[in-house]
Order: structure tokens, then C-alpha cells, then sequence
């Protein structure tokens, strides 16, 4: 089977599952599409949709970067919810997506968690992104964009940290068996509280314990990472003191994870 042409079946499917869930109440299924984030304004989907596609070919990610072209082989989605407050939408975002995946490798004995803010990377002979989130929000809803390298790929060499996907790390898993995964993380991230979130997004956080080069309006801080807090900020340990770095301001240029060699932001 093509699993790259596997998307046919994907209405029934998911529809069938978002009627156990609370969190939606609509799927959009596209062919193809630019950006998933785009289509869904286009819908005019409201919270409570799910706007998806066999193949996305020109994503966007965080601070205007680009998401390459997934060939069908990738998993494109945007999760329309209620609006909320941006470090709750991010941190449900990114504990969701990583109670669906870095399961699946752990059972590999694969290290995988949260590169803060919006990266599941693998830490496995390098730093390796998996899959990124993109939050967009307005007085009516929220977009919560999610890319997910499902089927392994040859990736464009202009690609900063070098991508990996679930097969070439060895999980044989369709690109809607991850959507349903997903969806139903999304569900339960919804009921989580501040401290729930909190101790699940520590639990899953790869940033704590790196050298990291942060910078914050202009000002580069650099030194250890001692804690990620995504509602008041990173805890750095610098040469001139602790630093609080505020996480709606501040941007990861640099980090090294212990043990690791130096990689881009």
C-alpha cells in the first residue's frame, strides 16, 4: 500500500472518533492545500473543527519560517479550538502532540520531548525535529497548526536542524493512525489544569539542563537552562546571575544538550 495516497479513508475515520470526543465536532479533509492554517480560515471553520490534508505544500512555522513541502508524506493539520490565553494554547499544543509521538519512540528506547517553544525534537546521534506547532489566534478562535513528519523523505538541504520522521526511526504507523493519536491528546490536554499541564510539559521538556544562547528583545543571555515554565520563562543560569527570560519574548538561538555537539535554534 501507497501510505503516502492513504488519505481516502481519513473522513469516515475521524469522524467516527471525534464523536467520543468533546474537543470537535467537524472535519475538513483536503487533497492538498498550502498551508492547513490558511485553509482553515477559508472554511470559515469555528472551533470545534478539524482542518486537514493529504499533502501541505507550503507551511509556515514560529517567527515567519517556513514549513517545507511535506510530499503527502507528512502529517498537516490545524486544530480550530476556542480562543485562550497564548502560553495555555502553546503548552496544550505542545503537551498533546507529545503524548501522541514520543510514546511510539520510547518504546525504541528513542530520547524524544519538547524542544521549547514549538519543536518535538529526537535526540538520537544529534538533534533531530520531528514536528512543529504554530499557534495563530484572533477574537474568535484559535489555530493550532501541528506539521508531523510521519514517512521517511529526501529533505531539502536548506533545512536548518536536520528533520527525521517516525519510519526512519524505525515506527511503522500510518499518517492517520497519528492524526487519531492526536486528536485524542488534543481532547485530553483540554481538561488539564495549570499544574497538570505544567508537570506533564516537565515531563517531556529536553531544553532543561542544555547550554542555550536565548535571545530577548535584542539582549543575548547565554547559560544553562535550569527550568522551562511556559507561562513565566525560561530559568537561565548566566555568568552574571539567574535570568528569567519572558517566554512570549524571548527565542532560542542556540542550545547544546548535554552530551550533545551545538545546534541551531
Amino acid at each position: 500500500m501507497n501510505r503516502s495516497n492513504d488519505h481516502h479513508e481519513w473522513p469516515d475515520r475521524i469522524e467516527r472518533l471525534i464523536e467520543g470526543l468533546d474537543a470537535f465536532e467537524r472535519v475538513v479533509v483536503l487533497s492538498e492545500t498550502e498551508s492547513t492554517q490558511d485553509a482553515a480560515r477559508r472554511e470559515s471553520a469555528g472551533p470545534g473543527s478539524v482542518v486537514v490534508a493529504a499533502r501541505q505544500t507550503s507551511g509556515r512555522g514560529r517567527q515567519g519560517r517556513t514549513w517545507a513541502d511535506d510530499l503527502g508524506r507528512g502529517l498537516s493539520v490545524t486544530l480550530v479550538v476556542d480562543p485562550e490565553d497564548s502560553a495555555y494554547l502553546c503548552s496544550r499544543a505542545a503537551v498533546a502532540v507529545a503524548r501522541a509521538v514520543v510514546p511510539l519512540l520510547e518504546e525504541r528506547r528513542l530520547h524524544a520531548g519538547i524542544k521549547w517553544p514549538n519543536d518535538l525534537v529526537v535526540l538520537s546521534g544529534g538533534v533531530r525535529k520531528l514536528a512543529g506547532i504554530l499557534v495563530e489566534r484572533d477574537d474568535r478562535s484559535a489555530l493550532v497548526g501541528v506539521g508531523i513528519n510521519v514517512l521517511g523523505r529526501t529533505w531539502p538541504p536548506e533545512l536548518g536542524t536536520a528533520p527525521t520522521s517516525l519510519e526512519e526511526l524505525g515506527v511503522d504507523i500510518t499518517r492517520l493512525a497519528v492524526l487519531e493519536r492526536l486528536l485524542v491528546e488534543w481532547d485530553r490536554a483540554t481538561r488539564l489544569r495549570r499544574t497538570e499541564l505544567l508537570s506533564d510539559y516537565a515531563r517531556f521538556d529536553v531544553l532543561t539542563g542544555s547550554s542555550a544562547v536565548v535571545e530577548v528583545d535584542g539582549t543575548t543571555l547565554r547559560g544553562t537552562v535550569r527550568g522551562i515554565d511556559p507561562f513565566t520563562g525560561i530559568a537561565l543560569e548566566t555568568a552574571q546571575g539567574p535570568r528569567i527570560a519572558d517566554p512570549e519574548r524571548a527565542h532560542v538561538v542556540d542550545w547544546r544538550p548535554p552530551g550533545e555537539f551545538e545546534v541551531g535554534g
